[in-house]
């Protein structure tokens, strides 16, 4: 079950808009992986840009479901899949919600969910960028990091993409059988927020303090304001 079919490629524009446009050419049994080493239009969240040098890694993973998943927690159970390659390179990672993966609280990886329905048949688009062998990285508008910058070792990064196409795969699978549960706890332990830390959210062009409380089952952000909970499935944290 969702044996993977790697699709991999020089250069793209981008990996995500090459999946929604064959997306009716894929197996609906197995986990399409489209791997760029380049892309020249590399989408973040919120069409923001995404710098897509060779010696990084730029994946779409696209699989078919009829389940109601939310977007969070396809994009937390991809990245806790990273968490744990990682780790096995002597790397700790933090996630930032919605989307971030950060090593010393500075950007290295970011997560893109889209859900397509072509035909009647539906899937989950989900977009992983990492930086592996960055050296350059004055041209992110946001602090971020590589992994060669964390460690000063280059990366194979064929190599450590294979590592996260199989780590996902599997946990893909435990996913679809068990749901959400068996990742919640290693979920918070991850996450760079900690309960009472204040954030500056912005939801719908506003911006607002609150304190970080937790993070729901569905992967929602749950923050306190006031004496009250407030809960947010779509939202950009400025301030952490």
């Amino acid at each position: 079950m969702l044996d993977p079919d790697i699709q991999i490629f020089e250069s793209l524009d981008s990996t995500q808009l090459y999946a929604k446009a064959h997306l009716l050419e894929f197996d609906e049994d197995k986990l399409t992986v489209i791997w760029a080493h380049h892309q020249s239009q590399g989408m973040g969240r919120k069409e923001r840009k995404w710098v897509s040098k060779k010696g990084n890694l730029f994946f779409t993973f696209c699989f078919f479901t009829d389940e109601d998943f939310t977007y969070q927690s396809c994009i937390f159970v991809l990245a806790l899949s990273v968490v744990k390659v990682l780790k096995k390179h002597h790397i700790d990672t933090q996630l930032k919600w919605p989307n971030d993966l950060l090593v010393s609280r500075k950007k290295m990886g970011g997560i893109l969910a889209d859900f397509c329905v072509k035909q009647e048949k539906r899937a989950f688009l989900i977009g992983l960028g990492l930086n592996v062998n960055l050296k350059d990285v004055s041209l992110i508008d946001k602090e971020a990091t590589s992994l060669f910058l964390q460690t000063h070792k280059t990366f194979n990064e064929e190599h450590l993409g294979l590592e996260i196409i199989a780590q996902f795969q599997k946990d893909l699978v435990d996913f679809f059988a068990n749901g959400f549960d068996p990742f919640y706890e290693d979920l918070l332990v991850c996450m760079v927020h900690k309960p009472k830390d204040r954030l500056v959210i912005e939801v719908d062009h506003k911006k607002i303090e609150a304190h970080f409380h937790t993070i729901t089952k569905k992967g929602y952000l749950e923050v306190k304001q006031n004496h009250q909970l407030l809960t947010f499935s779509d939202a950009s944290i400025h301030e952490f």
